[in-house]
């Protein structure tokens, strides 16, 4: 019986570490627990499509296993004195999976998306407390507080995981109903 179990436990661990060598199959041990409701982050409200969607698209920074604390990912960042203003620079080698570059114009399709009328976003609340995101240029971008807030990694910025916005309607008309929220052929690229 020990034995067995002593098996089993040592082929929980050596799967996935097999599996990661490959570089075209990924085998979780506990894969989630339902079926997918979108592959879109800005709509996504369930464990199942969050957690598909941790593996195919990067946020802006991810926070450190140990203390929390933000730490870059796609993107780095400074802060204004009044704590208002944080200033973007992504990644000059952020791509998209088609070889498009992710750019400031990304991140902040994304914002207006989430808090456009015609979308049911989940995020709305999350954005509330943004009061503008603008584009710098294309690697560079600020989103402005309309108060300062200690949960702003927790909500907002942690809302704004760049979609694709090159396979979206510029309008958001499509938004919703897009065959990319269940099959996206565009995710994040290697970086």
């Amino acid at each position: 019986m020990k034995r067995a179990l002593l098996l089993m436990l040592l082929l929980l661990i050596a799967v996935p570490a097999i599996a990661q060598d490959s570089g075209d199959t990924l085998l979780l041990a506990q894969p989630p627990a339902g079926d997918i409701s979108t592959l879109n982050p800005a709509l996504a409200t369930d464990g199942s499509s969050l957690m598909v969607i941790s593996w195919l698209f990067d946020g802006l920074f991810q926070p450190n296993p140990e203390t929390a604390a933000p730490e870059p990912m796609l993107a780095t960042w400074t802060e204004s004195e009044d704590g208002l203003t944080y200033a973007f620079t992504l990644r000059d080698d952020a791509n998209w999976s088609d070889g498009t570059p992710i750019t400031s114009a990304d991140v902040v399709f994304t914002y207006n998306a989430s808090i456009n009328d015609a979308v049911p976003s989940p995020r709305k609340a999350d954005m509330a407390l943004i009061s503008a995101s603008n584009v710098i240029d294309d690697k560079n971008f600020e989103v402005v507080l309309s108060a300062p807030d200690c949960t702003v990694w927790g909500g907002a910025i942690s809302s704004l995981t760049p979609l694709p916005s090159h396979v979206y309607a510029a309008d958001f008309s499509e938004f919703v109903e897009t065959s990319n929220n269940l099959s996206t052929s565009v995710t994040r690229g290697p970086i």
